[in-house]
């Protein structure tokens, strides 16, 4: 029995014992037959009777209205409950249909929800979605807006009581158009967040036309409101979460060490990429310290871009090296309040220990490029007077007596250009623009055909293990540029163990792939032979490998060595297309790796030619096309001794003008490469067209054109290398006039 209900029955109660005892109070001194009937009802004055009357129905009347004010007040307590609850259900709920069934159970305390109906409508695609409903029969969630009782209320923003006359009169004029099952009785209010109306509130009957009543549409009008509101703020609620929820996934998602810290630099909070660099949890990271954490320090390092932002407010970065060698790029971003002061830093941490390494090594590439330019364009032009220099010299020697004072000074001379032609012999291998000779070869069989000059070289203390690969493949170089590679190698091997060790020489084939080029900058992909020459010796700092290729460098005491030994295998071998890399751990050895690529040709072998010390002669006319005068001079004097008919010119356009002036046969070009106008190779192209038999010998330090067009000296090219001596200039002139 609900409070109304007793205190209308106490109101009855209470008018009843008043008039019985009011009675009895009034008549008991009265009576005069005793009767107690009489005294009630027979004897009473009508007056009394009217008041006791009146009184008793005052009672009940009273009752009455303090019921219906207690029953108002009853439902207004469950109503504002109902919306308390909703509105407190915003927080409780952990996501939108916990919220909706949530305001199904409790409006269901003030209105039978037995078919209860929450609509959304989506204004820009006119469709109404029931995420929330319960229905007897229905079974539509998601649907057009149309002209559907839910979209009347939701357009018109007005509630709708309409039993079953009301709706067949609505749809009859066109008002509305029915789906689904007829109700017996349908309400429904529009859902208003502030002027916006996000939906629908609805309950029907399907067979009960009196089931709600006014009152009832009332009750839904007045907690609609919350409804919207409460529907609102849970999407909002929602959004946030799902943003967040996006931005965590993209956050997690970077290699990128991201992190979010305090003005204390506590770590409070950490992307995936932060743990699985460090190998902790995030529950073991945050409230820590980063410089804890990431260097092992008791306070932050000087310059640290994290201290300069909560310093100075602003974005700051950095590069970082931690305790393990790794180098990291910082970049702090500062996380300021509505009122501008810095309350934190975002900062993210990029390992660029990969990337620096590369750079360095292009860096290192370039300076080497630069410096074998310098080198080669020295060695040249330094070629073009050694061979002024020899070829006088020589000259000068064959005219004297050894019993002379001066043969012995002239011997001193050419042993001087000697040494500097070797000198530029390196200098022009390392620059790459020395010419080669390639032929196919096996590795393993140029190894053991100088083993025994090898073992000459080192000190009996060390021990040389040779370790050839079974099935090695050929691979196509100049084998003695090859060998002086070998030998550099030995040499540099044995002086790094002044107190013995040991040497070791071994080959294989290999496969070059892609990691192996991402870690080793000049390489490139494809199958090699690679050769290994590793020591026992006392290994180099590592402050100093980037430096060992670069030409004079030594760490040899002064006089034990020129620093062009290693500068000279990296020349040979970037000509040769290869690629070298050196690994050494100081005071543990060094092991330099060669690798050649590969050929499918069988490895051929070249007899060694006997060379002839007699100076040949000729009769044939050889016209002498060089820019240099002394290297010109000394070549028609040598010529013109040995009996040739000899023809000069500075350049090609002047050589043009000579042969055209001289009508008859013309046997030999010998023409320098590198020229101003024409150069060389024009040169022999030219004559090669008006004077198809003619012969070319082709001179020179080095020629861009061909190492850098060819690569190696061409099949069919005559070529004699500067510096050079008489025998050999004369030998090799021979040699090309009597070719076919």
């Amino acid at each position: 029995m609900s409070t109304k209900d007793k205190v209308l029955v106490f109101s009855v109660v209470l008018g009843l014992l008043y008039w019985v005892v009011d009675a009895v109070l009034n008549y008991y001194y009265l009576f005069y037959d005793g009767s107690l009937l009489g005294m009630l009802i027979l004897d009473v004055p009508l007056n009394i009777l009217y008041l006791r009357t009146f009184v008793f129905l005052l009672f009940v009347t009273s009752g009455v209205l303090f019921s219906k004010i207690l029953g108002k007040q009853e439902q207004e307590q469950r109503i504002n409950s109902v919306i308390y609850k909703i509105a407190y259900a915003v927080n409780t709920t952990e996501n939108l249909s916990e919220l909706f069934k949530a305001i199904h159970n409790y409006l269901g305390k003030v209105v039978d929800v037995t078919n209860f109906y929450i609509a959304l409508y989506d204004k820009d695609t006119d469709i109404i979605s029931l995420p929330y409903f319960l229905d007897e029969r229905g079974k539509a969630e998601v649907f057009p807006a149309g002209k559907t009782l839910m979209a009347y209320v939701i357009k018109k923003g007005r509630p709708l009581f309409a039993t079953r006359e009301v709706i067949k009169r609505m749809e009859e004029s066109g008002e509305i158009e029915i789906i689904g099952p007829p109700a017996e009785v349908w309400v429904g209010v529009p859902l208003k967040a502030g002027a916006e109306i996000i939906g629908a509130l609805a309950v029907l009957s399907y067979t009960n036309a009196h089931l709600y009543t006014g009152k009832d549409l009332n009750i839904l009008k007045f907690v609609s409101g919350q409804v919207a509101i409460a529907i609102k703020r849970k999407q909002a609620a929602e959004a946030v979460q799902t943003r967040e929820k996006e931005k965590a996934v993209i956050l997690d998602s970077l290699s990128e060490l991201v992190s979010y810290k305090d003005t204390e630099m506590r770590i409070v909070w950490v992307n995936n990429a932060v743990l699985e660099s460090i190998g902790l949890s995030s529950d073991e990271l945050i409230g820590r310290h980063c410089y804890e954490v990431w260097e092992q320090r008791d306070e932050p390092r000087e310059g640290c871009p994290i201290v300069e932002v909560l310093k100075t407010g602003e974005f700051k970065e950095g590069e970082v090296t931690t305790s393990d060698g790794r180098r990291w790029l910082v970049r702090g971003n500062p996380v300021k309040d509505e009122d501008g002061k810095v309350v934190g830093v975002v900062d993210s941490s990029l390992n660029i220990t990969e990337k620096r390494r590369l750079e360095e090594q292009l860096i290192q590439a370039k300076k080497m490029e630069t410096v074998g330019r310098l080198a080669g364009g020295i060695a040249h032009d330094f070629n073009n007077l050694l061979t002024a220099i020899k070829g006088y010299a020589n000259l000068l020697i064959d005219g004297l007596s050894p019993k002379d004072s001066r043969y012995e000074d002239m011997k001193q001379i050419l042993k001087a250009s000697e040494r500097a032609t070797t000198l530029t012999d390196r200098l022009l291998a390392f620059s790459r623009r020395k010419f080669i000779k390639p032929q196919v070869i096996n590795l393993n069989e140029l190894i053991l055909g100088i083993d025994e000059m090898l073992r000459r070289l080192i000190t009996e203390d060390i021990e040389l293990i040779f370790i050839p690969s079974e099935d090695l493949s050929s691979v196509k170089v100049d084998p003695a540029q090859i060998e002086q590679v070998i030998v550099n190698l030995v040499v540099n091997a044995r002086d790094a163990m002044p107190k013995g060790g040991k040497l070791f020489i071994e080959t294989g084939n290999v496969a070059l792939d892609e990691d192996f080029i991402r870690e080793h900058i000049g390489s490139k992909l494809g199958d090699y032979v690679r050769m290994s020459v590793r020591d026992t010796g006392i290994g180099i700092p590592e402050e100093l490998m980037e430096h060992i290729f670069e030409p004079f460098f030594t760490t040899k005491k002064e006089g034990r060595g020129t620093g062009l030994g290693l500068s000279t295998v990296y020349g040979i071998v970037k000509q040769h297309n290869g690629y070298i890399s050196v690994e050494s751990t100081s005071g543990r050895g060094t092991t330099v790796n060669i690798y050649l690529l590969q050929v499918e040709e069988e490895a051929e072998r070249i007899p060694l030619k006997e060379m002839d010390e007699t100076l040949p002669e000729g009769k044939e006319t050889v016209l002498i096309v060089e820019d240099e005068e002394m290297v010109r001079g000394f070549a028609h004097r040598v010529l013109q001794s040995l009996g040739y008919t000899v023809l000069e010119a500075s350049n090609g356009k002047e050589a043009v003008r000579v042969a055209e002036e001289h009508e008859d046969e013309i046997h030999l070009l010998l023409t320098d490469i590198v020229m101003p106008g024409m150069n060389g190779m024009e040169v022999a192209k030219y004559f090669k067209k008006i004077r198809p038999k003619i012969k070319v010998l082709f001179v020179s330090g080095y020629s861009d054109n061909i190492t850098e067009q060819h690569g190696f000296l061409f099949k069919g090219m005559n070529f004699l290398q500067k510096p050079f001596a008489s025998r050999e200039f004369a030998q090799k002139l021979r040699e090309v006039l009597d070719s076919e």
